[in-house]
């Protein structure tokens, strides 16, 4: 996330606290005790001892935070179970630069310890009175929840309260995790999802989607959450409790990556202190990188639901400038002039004045829920049109979180007003849309005869919608074959999931409602057609599942034994596969014009596959063709846990071969993909001298390849580069002279210079 850079414009300050609501703090850890905020109303002079509430706030002696659960000023973990809070306190806020274990990304700021969890379980009171208690003072910037939060609508109250009323009127920052389920989210289930707050999940080490981290249209931003060789060290329990025997231990997951979300608000608010809630949200989100673009497209508002704006990058998101035009959608005044919005989208905007209106148009190709949220003010409400402009509901703004929630709306263009109330201008504001739930793509699909395909390794996501709906999928097989099919996603214990032959016999059904874990078929079938059916014994309505059948079988690409029988496999292609029969290996192909980075890994579409299965291990070997096979790098169980991984920073121009097989005791693997991603090789800037002439660049090229030469001469303050050149680029050493003809001056007579070489 570009830490150290960050770190030379700033560790964090004093003044900036980060609320994290977990389930128990080791506040005496020696790499905690110089981080933690200890409240002034409450300390110094025996305040902190005298059972007396000092700070008349209704918490006696809350001079380290509070402990909701069991309602004392001692917010320390409580049996053996209570190890999260002090892992993710760490992250935030381990002191950095000591002699003693790890550097918190936002050392230098304060964090404040709130116990709301015990054992897992968490009651909505406390999360509520957490928050509040939170937003209390007014010097807590930033709050970080790493939990399941009820979607309530008094938690989504506090949520906006928080985002508004927060840091005496500049709104908190409010990070949350979206979840270790790996599956696609909506909005209706998870507080997680509610637009007021920055929804984070997380990517592996390879800047890529690791098997458990949940996404969907709520994502806003990833960061790094470890992969199955969990990469990242924080803070433990100390003496023999909590996730290992010493002081520190490797962690990972979401909740991991919410917390470096929260420390890099927290170092924007240190840098921007005046900046308000929407501000920070802005820099921390437009800074992101945008990984995994191939397999992934951002969208032209840049933002992929897998992804969300991209993977946190702190540097980035300390240099941004706020944009001098803050709305950019003027003018927006008229519903002929209205703006279109997507699915999770967030605009940033302005009622400059008392008459200014705000439209905005989306357009739905099914039946749908949907909720439109007015974030940042309380001085805004909300109108819903059709095409037609005829009104079809509106919030006024009472309470004072303005949005609207309209169920079942038909298919079709619709027209949303925002404009100001009690005649007040809002300088910032922003307008979200979120799809609670749709009819999906596969409808009509009610019935046995109009069932739709589902080859294996697919995913299909899935809604019932409206309550009572029925989704029938039907696939065939050509000899006796094993099968499993799944049902994943935020309701899975409760679907009711059937197998069922072409002579509507029943052959096995499955349906659990006193667990909350997938819906899950095993079996072995003949030669025939065969049909699933999915629905909720209770006809309610589900807003996200999905659907996923594996087969014991050989894949579309057999027979691919060999590297004479290899399967061509190109830049950003994932392409599915199973090891079967046993001692089954898949051969891919690729060939480099020039000079590359290259990562090859293999992972899967099944995220229940590689926790649990016993088969389920992938073996990577990298080859080169250089007149014979030979080998450059093998990789076993490098990428979340039984997947591999091969990362190359520098491969020449030839052809490659990459060797995928089972682990000697793991030779089937129902469900596996292998991606291929061909990246721009490290550049090494060989060297700039500086004479009277100018200054001459120097850097290892590529004849393949043209350059691009941008400068600009103050990097922190516009990000505005200026593009001088472009170079027809060569094998060995390219140089360009700035001599100043194309910089207008002289680079000797200038105080600081910075060059940007880019390949085209």
């Amino acid at each position: 996330v570009y830490a150290e850079h960050a770190w030379t414009i700033t560790k964090g300050s004093t003044s900036v606290v980060v609320a994290v609501l977990d389930d128990g703090f080791d506040i005496s850890h020696v790499d905690l005790t110089n981080g933690l905020y200890r409240n002034p109303g409450e300390y110094g002079g025996g305040k902190h001892t005298n059972s007396v509430d000092d700070d008349v706030n209704g918490y006696t002696n809350d001079w380290r935070g509070w402990d909701f659960v069991n309602s004392t000023n001692d917010p320390s973990p409580i049996g053996g179970t209570d190890n999260h809070g002090t892992a993710s306190l760490g992250l935030i806020a381990a002191t950095m630069n000591n002699s003693q274990g790890i550097a918190g990304l936002a050392a230098g700021c304060r964090y404040m310890p709130i116990r709301i969890v015990s054992g897992n379980s968490m009651l909505d009171s406390d999360l509520i009175n957490g928050i509040e208690y939170a937003v209390s003072f007014s010097n807590v910037s930033v709050i970080s929840i790493g939990y399941f939060l009820p979607a309530d609508d008094l938690i989504y109250d506090a949520l906006r309260y928080a985002t508004i009323e927060g840091r005496d009127g500049k709104g908190c920052v409010v990070c949350v995790a979206l979840g270790n389920d790996g599956v696609m989210r909506r909005f209706v289930s998870d507080g997680a999802c509610a637009p007021e707050v920055l929804t984070v999940s997380g990517v592996s080490n390879y800047d890529r989607a690791p098997y458990f981290a949940d996404y969907g249209s709520p994502l806003d931003l990833v960061a790094p959450a470890g992969g199955g060789n969990f990469s990242l060290m924080t803070t433990d329990r100390t003496n023999t409790v909590g996730y290992s025997i010493g002081d520190y231990a490797f962690v990972g997951g979401t909740s991991m990556s919410c917390t470096l979300v929260a420390a890099a608000a927290a170092l924007v608010v240190s840098l921007n202190p005046a900046w308000d809630g929407l501000q920070v949200r802005r820099a921390v989100t437009e800074g992101c990188d945008k990984v995994d673009a191939t397999a992934f497209p951002y969208n032209a508002e840049g933002r992929n639901n897998r992804y969300g704006y991209g993977r946190l990058n702190v540097l980035s998101s300390l240099e941004y400038q706020q944009p001098s035009n803050w709305d950019k959608y003027e003018p927006d005044d008229g519903a002929d002039d209205s703006w279109p919005i997507s699915d999770g989208q967030i605009q940033y905007r302005a009622l400059a004045t008392t008459g200014d209106l705000d439209w905005v148009e989306f357009t739905l190709s099914t039946a749908s829920d949907i909720r439109l949220s007015v974030l940042g003010t309380t001085n805004a409400y909300l109108r819903l049109y059709n095409s037609s402009t005829n009104l079809v509901s509106q919030d006024i703004g009472w309470p004072p979180y303005s949005h609207i929630t309209v169920s079942n709306l038909a298919a079709g263009t619709y027209l949303a007003r925002v404009e100001c109330s009690n005649g007040v201008p809002v300088p910032r504001y922003a307008l979200h849309l979120g799809i609670l739930s749709a009819i999906d793509q596969y409808e009509s699909d009610d019935t046995m005869g109009t069932a739709n395909n589902i080859a294996p390794r697919e995913l299909q996501y899935r809604t019932f919608m409206p309550g009572g709906d029925v989704d029938w999928a039907k696939f065939s097989v050509t000899n006796s074959t094993d099968i499993e099919i799944w049902t994943m996603g935020e309701w899975n214990g409760w679907i009711e999931l059937s197998l069922w032959d072409s002579d509507t016999n029943l052959i096995v059904s499955y349906t659990d409602p006193t667990t909350n874990v997938e819906a899950f078929i095993a079996t072995q079938v003949v030669a025939g057609t065969y049909y699933i059916r999915t629905r909720d014994p209770d006809d309610y309505e589900l807003s996200s599942y999905q659907l996923l059948l594996e087969m014991d079988s050989a894949d579309t690409y057999e027979a691919d034994n060999t590297d004479a029988t290899a399967t061509v496999i190109s830049n950003g292609e994932r392409l599915a596969h199973t090891l079967y029969p046993s001692n089954d290996i898949d051969w891919h192909t690729f060939t480099l014009s020039n000079q590359a980075a290259v990562l090859v890994l293999t992972d899967t579409s099944n995220p229940r596959l590689i926790p649990d299965s016993t088969y389920a291990n992938t073996i990577v070997t990298l080859y080169k063709d250089d007149g014979g096979l030979s080998g450059i790098a093998t990789n076993n169980n490098g990428n979340n846990r039984t997947m591999s991984a091969i990362y190359e920073r520098v491969l020449g121009p030839g052809d490659y071969y990459i060797k995928v097989e089972g682990a000697s005791n793991e030779t089937l693997c129902a469900n596996y993909y292998v991606s291929l991603d061909v990246m721009e090789w490290e550049a090494e800037v060989m060297g700039m001298d500086i004479s009277a002439s100018g200054c001459l660049i120097k850097w290892a090229g590529d004849a393949s390849l043209n350059y691009e030469i941008s400068y600009t001469n103050d990097i922190l303050a516009t990000q505005s580069w200026v593009i001088v050149t472009n170079c027809e680029g060569r094998l060995g050493t390219n140089r360009w002279l700035d001599d100043g003809s194309m910089t207008a001056t002289n680079p000797s007579l200038v105080s600081k210079r910075f060059y940007r070489i880019t390949t085209k």
